[in-house]
C-alpha cells in the first residue's frame, strides 16, 4: 500500500473530474413487500436508528399507545420490529437529533391525553422510557419536528385540533422542551409543515383547517413566535400538506391533501401568498403526503398516502405540472409515507404504515439509480478521493463503492486493487477513462 499512499498525498489536490448526470427520468417501483409493526400504526417516521449505515423506519400505532422500530437488516429488509411505550394514542411520529448527539430520538404528538412524548435514543435501536411534555390544548395530531428560532436545536410543531390551536415547544437545547405556545387557528387543524414561506431566514407555519377548508399561514417574527395567521381557500376536507419549490421559482409552494375531494391542490407562493394553481386526482381519502425526487430529475415529487383505496398515488413533477406516475398497491388502510433509500443504491423507495392491516408496505425503487463509472465515493465526480475510498474497501473494511459497479474502473467485473491503479493512472498520467474498456 505504501507506493499507493505516496501517489495519493502526492495528489490531494488536483482537482481533475467528470461529471454525469444524476437524472433518471423515469418512475417505477417494485410489487410491495410488507412487514409487521403494531395495532393500528398511523404515521411513519425513516431514520438510521443504530448509526449502522441502513434506514430503519418507526411507526406510531394509535390503538397500542406504544411505537414500533423496524431495523433495517440490509436491502431495504425488515425481519422483525420492537415496540417502545409512546403515551396514550400516538398519532404522529418524526425523528430527529433532539438533545444535539449523533443518534436519532423519536417523538410523537398524543391525542389523549394531549401531549408530546420523546423517546431518547439509547444506541442499537433502542429507546429510553417516554419523557411526556404537556401540550395546551386537546387531541393533538400532527407534529413537525424544526429549528423555529434559530438557536440549533430543533422544536416541535403539532395541531390540538379540538381546541384550534398549533402549539409551538421550544428546545432548551438539551432535549428538554419549554411549554408549548399556542396560536389560534379556525377549526379542525390537522395537517402541519414548517418551512421558510416568505424567503427570509426563519422558518414559518403552515397547517390545514379541515372544516373550513382552508390552510393557514404563521409567519415568523425571526425569533420562534409568529404573527397572526393568513388564511386562503383550499379544496373540500384538507387533511394533511406538504411543502416545496414545486415550481423552482425560488419559492415554498405548498400541496394540500384534500380528502374528502380525493385530490391533491397545489399552493402556489407568491412572496409569502399563496392561491390555487392546480388541482390533480389521487386515490381515495388522501391522508398524507411527501414530496421527494423520486427519478433524480431534480425537482420534487409527490407521494400521497389514500386510506380509502388501499394505495399510494405517485405524482411526478415535470416543470411543476405533475402526472400520476405510479399506483402502488398497499395494505389495509394506508395513512403514513415516506420516501428514503432503504436499500442503499442511491434511488429513493417508498415506506407506507397500513392502519387496519396493522403492517408496513415498502415499495423498492424498480429504476437503479445512475452512477458514474469511476464515482467510488458517490460525489459526482472522479477524484484521488475514489482511490483512497477503493483502498479503504479493499484493505481495511471501509463501505463499498454504491453501486458496487461504480469501483470497477477497468471493467473487470470485480473490484479491486487493479482499479485504484486504474484510477491513478486517469487521474495522473491521462491514461484511459473509467469504463473506457467495457464491452
Amino acid at each position: 500500500m505504501r507506493p499507493f499512499t505516496t501517489l495519493l498525498l502526492a495528489g490531494l489536490t488536483l482537482l481533475m473530474t467528470a461529471t454525469a448526470s444524476a437524472a433518471t427520468d423515469s418512475i417505477a417501483f417494485n410489487p410491495a413487500l410488507n412487514y409487521g409493526a403494531g395495532d393500528y400504526p398511523i404515521s411513519i417516521a425513516a431514520a438510521d436508528f443504530d448509526l449502522d449505515g441502513k434506514i430503519d423506519l418507526a411507526t406510531a400505532n394509535l390503538l397500542a399507545d406504544n411505537l414500533s422500530v423496524l431495523l433495517n437488516s440490509g436491502g431495504g429488509v425488515f425481519p422483525s420490529f420492537t415496540n417502545f411505550a409512546a403515551g396514550g394514542r400516538p398519532r404522529w411520529i418524526v425523528s430527529a437529533r433532539l438533545n444535539n448527539d449523533a443518534l436519532p430520538e423519536l417523538a410523537v404528538c398524543n391525542e389523549s391525553p394531549a401531549q408530546i412524548n420523546v423517546l431518547d435514543n439509547l444506541g442499537a435501536g433502542a429507546f429510553a422510557v417516554p419523557t411526556p411534555y404537556a401540550v395546551t390544548g386537546i387531541g393533538t395530531i400532527a407534529l413537525y419536528a424544526a429549528d423555529v428560532n434559530g438557536d440549533n436545536a430543533i422544536d416541535l410543531v403539532t395541531t390540538s385540533t379540538v381546541s384550534n390551536l398549533v402549539v409551538v415547544c421550544l428546545n432548551d437545547g438539551s432535549g428538554v422542551f419549554a411549554p408549548g405556545v399556542g396560536y389560534t387557528t379556525p377549526s379542525g387543524p390537522f395537517g402541519v409543515f414548517v418551512g421558510k414561506l416568505d424567503g427570509d431566514s426563519d422558518l414559518d407555519i403552515a397547517i390545514t383547517s379541515f372544516t373550513p377548508d382552508n390552510i393557514s399561514v404563521f409567519m415568523n417574527n425571526g425569533d420562534g413566535t409568529f404573527a397572526p395567521r393568513t388564511d386562503y381557500a383550499v379544496g373540500d376536507g384538507p387533511w394533511a400538506l406538504e411543502g416545496g419549490d414545486f415550481d423552482l421559482d425560488g419559492d415554498l409552494d405548498l400541496a394540500v391533501a384534500c380528502a374528502n375531494i380525493n385530490q391533491v391542490v397545489l399552493m402556489a407562493n407568491s412572496g409569502g401568498a399563496f392561491s390555487i394553481d392546480s388541482t390533480y386526482s389521487v386515490g381515495v381519502g388522501p391522508k398524507c403526503i411527501r414530496a421527494a425526487d423520486l427519478d433524480g430529475d431534480l425537482d420534487l415529487d409527490l407521494l400521497i398516502a389514500n386510506e380509502g383505496s388501499d394505495n399510494a398515488t405517485v405524482l411526478e413533477n415535470t416543470g411543476g405540472v405533475f402526472a400520476v406516475a405510479a399506483t402502488l398497491a398497499a395494505g389495509d388502510g394506508p395513512r403514513g409515507i415516506c420516501a428514503v433509500d432503504l436499500d442503499n443504491n442511491r434511488s429513493l423507495d417508498i415506506a407506507v404504515a397500513n392502519s387496519f392491516s396493522d403492517n408496513v408496505s415498502v415499495f423498492l425503487n424498480a429504476v437503479p439509480a445512475p452512477y458514474l463509472c469511476g464515482d467510488a465515493d458517490g460525489s459526482g465526480a472522479v477524484t484521488i478521493s475514489d482511490v483512497v475510498y477503493l483502498i479503504a474497501y479493499i484493505f481495511s473494511g471501509g463501505p463499498a463503492p454504491i453501486p458496487l459497479l461504480a469501483g470497477d474502473a477497468d471493467c473487470s467485473a470485480a473490484v479491486n486493487i487493479s482499479d485504484a491503479v486504474y484510477l491513478i493512472n486517469y487521474i495522473f498520467s491521462g491514461g484511459p477513462a473509467p469504463c473506457a474498456t467495457c464491452p
